[in-house]
């Protein structure tokens, strides 16, 4: 493995999913290196299109050139050309948005979306992450990991608290995602969005009852 290059994709990790501008020395922190390497990483990075560094401040924002890439990824899935309609019945039959996620690792990465026109609705942008085990769509793209493949998966993973109803430990997940499982469809209510509801395609019937 190239040290260098794990580091600068690791740090995209981070600016990705910090939910604002991450400065220099934060990032040192989180990737484990001094502040002059975390400066180089950065800076290589922006040269490149991948980050930006804030106008009024030094912290620095993911570019425009990911979007590019997640463009190129999207066209080579053929799931999201075939969902589009099924995402504009889901809006039309419940009012609300509609989402498609894919996992990666432990997040759900948003595909695809047709919004609703209603006021309160959960917003997505393409291409974001937000963490399987509290949001409804991570939760149901985690149906078919059996309890041994869980613990697994979320060995490492750290499950932060977002609200009072968030999941925070892995035997919670693992009754959560049976649950789900069992009646075809999962929740987030309230641990990372005010609520939510998702299933696979191949439970979207029971869900729709």
């Amino acid at each position: 493995m190239i040290n260098s290059l794990a580091r600068g994709l690791e740090a995209l990790r981070i600016l990705a999913r910090a939910g604002g501008p991450v400065g220099v020395s934060d990032l040192a922190v989180r990737l484990d290196v001094d502040p002059s390497s975390s400066y180089r990483i950065l800076a290589t990075l922006e040269s490149y299109g991948f980050v930006a560094q804030e106008p009024h401040g030094r912290k620095y924002s993911l570019g425009l050139e990911p979007l590019a890439l997640a463009d190129a990824v999207l066209r080579r899935l053929d799931v999201v050309s075939l969902a589009n309609r099924y995402l504009a019945d889901l809006v039309a039959c419940t009012g609300e948005s509609a989402h498609l996620a894919v996992l990666s690792g432990t997040s759900a990465i948003f595909v695809g979306r047709d919004n609703a026109v209603a006021l309160l609705r959960v917003e997505t942008t393409i291409g974001t992450a937000e963490p399987a085990y509290c949001t409804a769509v991570g939760k149901a793209l985690l149906f078919d990991y059996a309890e041994p493949d869980l613990r697994q998966l979320f060995a490492d993973v750290v499950l932060a608290r977002y609200t009072d109803q968030t999941i925070t430990t892995l035997d919670e997940l693992i009754d959560d995602i049976a649950r789900s499982r069992a009646r075809g469809y999962a929740y987030d209510d309230q641990e990372l969005h005010p609520a939510c509801a998702a299933s696979p395609r191949r439970y979207a019937r029971t869900m729709a009852r």
